[in-house]
Order: structure tokens, then C-alpha cells, then sequence
């Protein structure tokens, strides 16, 4: 019986295929002897994995500005890095000028933001020399592009 599974990680798509063959009701039975079953705490306690490793704040005393989504999306990510977090619906970057002066880098999550607001998000990031980035939908991008970017990020910071 074959099984398929598509997996993608940022614009990387990979189908995942395997074949598992059909038991007989003998081959089942001792397949069940072989393998002691594990309780219901083992089974639980293995789910959850190992924590996650407390990350240090490699960006305190920066500035984030995310225009689009909703603000509640980021916070926990920005908190992470221990930036400041900036947040516009996308509806009128215009109101947030002032604090993009201010801002150390500048997201835009282009699936939530109309052209209008990226456009000027853009030209207001390129006026103040500030690095601009877009998100690709999800925390865990946000997460990746701070990372990767935070050299950039806290070199133009103005602290």
C-alpha cells in the first residue's frame, strides 16, 4: 500500500513516498510479540520531545516594525529576540513613519498587505536606510529571517 506525504520548508517542496507491504494475521501477531508495548506516560513524555533549548535575546535594544497580520501573530517571536515590536495592519503605513524611523528592520507580510502599503513600507525603509524583509507566512520564517539577518539588523539599530 503506498502513502504519500507532501512537505514544504520556505519555497522547498518534497513528496515523501513509501511502500508498506500488507501482513498476514501470523506475521502481525508476531511482529506484536517482538515489540513490548509501552505505556500511556512513556508514549506521552516521547510526544513532547525535548524542550526547546531557552534562546538568548540577540536582539535587545532593536526595533522591529512588521507591517500586515495581526499583531498578536509576532509578539511571541519578537519577544524571543528581545526587540521592541512595531505592528500596522498594512491598512495605512503612513501612521507608522515616525516609529519606522526608529526601526532597526522592517517586515512585511506580503499575503496580508495591500500593494499600496508595501510600496510605501518599501520606499520609507529605503528613505531611513533601514533593512527590509518580507515573511513568508509563518512564525517560524519570521524566526529564520531574524536569525539569519540579526548582524544587519543590529548594525543599523538606533539605540
Amino acid at each position: 500500500m503506498p502513502c504519500t506525504f507532501n512537505l514544504s520548508e520556505d519555497s522547498d517542496f518534497a513528496r515523501l513516498s513509501r511502500l508498506y507491504r500488507s501482513f498476514s494475521r501470523d506475521e502481525k501477531q508476531s511482529a506484536k510479540e517482538v515489540q513490548p508495548a509501552k505505556s500511556a506516560d512513556d508514549r506521552h513524555s516521547l510526544s513532547r520531545g525535548v524542550e526547546k533549548p531557552e534562546t538568548e535575546p540577540f536582539l535587545q535594544g532593536c526595533s522591529i516594525a512588521i507591517i500586515g497580520g495581526q499583531r498578536k501573530w509576532f509578539e511571541e517571536v519578537i519577544m524571543e529576540t528581545g526587540a521592541a515590536l512595531v505592528h500596522d495592519t498594512g491598512d495605512s503605513p503612513e501612521r507608522m513613519k515616525a516609529a519606522l524611523r526608529r526601526a532597526s528592520a522592517l517586515f512585511m507580510l506580503l499575503t496580508s498587505t495591500s500593494h499600496r502599503s508595501t510600496i510605501e513600507g518599501i520606499e520609507i525603509a529605503k528613505q531611513y536606510d533601514i533593512p527590509h524583509f518580507t515573511i513568508q507566512g509563518s512564525k517560524s520564517n519570521l524566526r529564520k529571517l531574524l536569525r539569519d539577518h540579526r548582524h544587519q539588523i543590529r548594525k543599523d539599530a538606533k539605540i
